[in-house]
């Protein structure tokens, strides 16, 4: 149900097959090219979360992919039918007569978050400009022009925005401590209260809706720890929590984290499959990087880093002071064993001596202040996309004096002549003026940035980063749930666009035609040759190690190309004609010689270009490829 298909007539998909929240298309890049590949679902396949499916490729029958994998995995080895558990989709719920009193427990909420709507609207309702007769459509045009009116309807949007999604969080924890009661570690009960409470709780308060909360409140500090705990989850002090919110979580009881653990974003935590809850733990020092998969009963040690795409699998342990990274047979990749000198170094790192210490070189602004510039840019927000309908309104009311149509002589007609054209004109110019807002805000609040360490306790940059974030959220969530890049992207208004936040882009560059998640953070530090294609790929040139901070430049080289799911890491280059396939990661330091072509998490090389050497920068690259064994 959650799951993203495209160019449906190319897609095949079996009986009984269980897809989790992953996209399934026919399209890619090649080269300077798009092609489409036909996708083949085998019956009865399962595909978890976080699973690259690769166009052309064809999953046999009965086929389960396991999270952090790809479809360029389906050795036996790669995919056991016990991975069928870990998808969301095979999780049973609660008989018919179950739902019944939990989807009327869930009007309740609902009507309770709606309730501030309702009490601005009956206000309004109340005043004495406010008309119950509207004689003709000069009339409505008048009424929608109020002044007073349009404060009421800008203030339902800032409400919707700001006081909802707060109150959304109060409910979903009254319910959690008054209806469902704590989650225990065991095997799955399948009675109908047990799986009713695993199910209510999914709704009541989903992840999405948390995270719409926590934005509010500050994403990475002391408020996600307090919510956390109302929920049932047993948590330490000084953490630096996801900016993207928690992904898998339902079961937050089963939930323990300790004192100093940094995490990345976009990761997913699951403390119960469809047969079992175990909890999870991350013990003090610990860091889970960006795009992570912990399962059920997993823990990570004192000290352990569990590195970009890491998957803790079920039941596992990540030594204390280990390094591990990616994914490969159902568990990450070991870079470095843990050893008794990490294990046992201090835990609290810069972000905790800065913040909650005060052992930083500037002022530290409070998480209180955090939550203050969050909240007031996303009511500046809401109410500048809402003010666009009320000007062109006022511009239509111009025109039709104009041409002597006002008043009483307005009709439908008129109306329906002027106004569409004009609030699409409005609402491009209102695009084109918050672009140009975002871009004087990264100058005025960033500068020009450089490679180099900016860890919390020497320099203010991660402050001023979360800072800039915060108030271009005019960007994101624009229209329809979708941000404002997101409709010029694969487009040369997106490559203008970086352009002017200081990256370096060659001619001819497609940038991220299906999108992306994030789009390039440090454009200053990211440099794209000519002829180049990314598409759903990160060009992320931070990384934030144990703690430690730091900005290194990424490359892309010439017609190199990266596809779907794949990530140059900060400090990583690839020269010219170099392809990075879906779900491949590149190390920083590695360099992708010219005309290689890499998979893997992290990445190995799998074919070379028979013309990958010697080829000079205005040349294209025609031949084929030696595929390596």
């Amino acid at each position: 149900q959650r799951a993203r298909v495209a160019e449906f007539d190319l897609i095949s998909i079996g009986e009984d097959c269980m897809i989790d929240d992953v996209t399934v298309r026919a399209f890619c890049l090649e080269g300077a090219r798009m092609r489409l590949n036909g996708v083949a679902l085998g019956a009865r396949c399962s595909v978890c979360t976080k699973v690259s499916v690769a166009p052309g490729i064809k999953v046999p029958h009965d086929t389960c992919l396991g999270p952090l994998s790809s479809t360029y995995e389906m050795q036996p080895e790669d995919t056991p039918r016990t991975n069928r558990v870990f998808c969301t989709q095979t999780f049973p719920e609660p008989p018919w007569y179950w739902k019944v009193p939990g989807y009327l427990l869930l009007v309740v909420v609902w009507v309770v978050v709606q309730s501030p709507l309702l009490l601005v609207l009956r206000t309004m309702c109340l005043q004495p400009w406010y008309k119950r007769v509207l004689s003709g459509y000069g009339d409505v045009l008048e009424w929608f022009l109020t002044p007073d009116r349009i404060g009421y309807y800008v203030a339902l949007r800032v409400v919707r925005a700001c006081l909802q999604p707060l109150i959304r969080l109060a409910c979903g924890i009254a319910v959690k401590r008054l209806v469902i009661g704590r989650f225990t570690a065991g095997r799955r009960d399948r009675s109908g209260l047990e799986l009713f409470r695993h199910w209510l709780m999914a709704r009541v308060l989903p992840s999405d809706e948390l995270h719409e909360a926590l934005q509010l409140m500050g994403v990475h500090y002391g408020g996600v720890s307090a919510v956390l705990r109302a929920l049932g989850a047993k948590v330490g002090k000084r953490i630096y929590w996801p900016g993207s919110g928690f992904q898998g979580l339902v079961e937050y009881d089963l939930l323990e984290v300790g004192d100093d653990v940094i995490f990345g974003s976009r990761s997913v935590i699951m403390c119960c499959d469809a047969y079992e809850a175990a909890p999870v733990r991350i013990s003090d020092g610990a860091n889970v990087a960006d795009r992570c998969v912990l399962l059920p009963g997993c823990t990570l040690g004192r000290n352990a880093l569990l590195g970009s795409g890491g998957l803790a699998g079920k039941g596992a342990t990540l030594e204390p002071g280990s390094k591990c990274v990616g994914s490969r047979h159902g568990s990450a990749v070991a870079l470095e064993p843990g050893s008794a000198e990490t294990a046992s170094a201090p835990t609290e790192r810069p972000f905790g001596k800065a913040f909650y210490g005060g052992g930083a070189p500037y002022r530290v602004m409070p998480a209180w202040g955090h939550a203050l510039v969050s909240t007031c840019s996303k009511a500046f927000a809401v109410a500048y996309r809402a003010l666009t309908l009320s000007l062109a309104l006022l511009l239509t009311t111009y025109v039709l004096e104009a041409v002597g149509r006002a008043g009483d002589d307005t009709r439908f007609g008129d109306v329906a002549s002027f106004l569409p054209p004009l609030y699409v004109a409005t609402q491009n110019s209102a695009s084109i003026l918050a672009l140009f807002l975002a871009v004087a805000a990264k100058w005025v609040l960033l500068g020009r940035r450089t490679a180099g360490d900016f860890d919390w306790d020497t320099s203010s940059y991660c402050q001023r980063w979360n800072v800039y974030l915060a108030v271009t959220v005019l960007l994101r969530n624009a229209y329809f749930g979708r941000g404002l890049l997101e409709y010029i992207q694969g487009s040369v208004y997106l490559v203008w666009y970086f352009r002017a936040l200081g990256a370096t882009i060659g001619r001819d560059v497609c940038l991220y035609p299906t999108g992306a998640d994030p789009m390039m953070t440090e454009p200053e530090l990211v440099t794209i040759g000519h002829e180049a294609s990314v598409d759903r790929a990160s060009l992320v040139a931070h990384i934030n190690s144990l703690g430690r901070f730091s900005l290194n430049a990424v490359t892309v080289g010439p017609r190199a190309t990266l596809r779907s799911d794949s990530r140059l890491l900060s400090g990583a280059t690839m020269l010219r004609d170099s392809v990075l396939l879906e779900h491949t990661l590149i190390l920083g330091g590695d360099v992708c010689d010219p005309g290689s072509t890499w998979q893997g998490w992290p990445g190995q090389i799998v074919a070379v270009s028979q013309c990958g050497r010697g080829v000079r920068e205005d040349e294209t690259c025609e031949g084929g490829y030696v595929e390596l064994q």
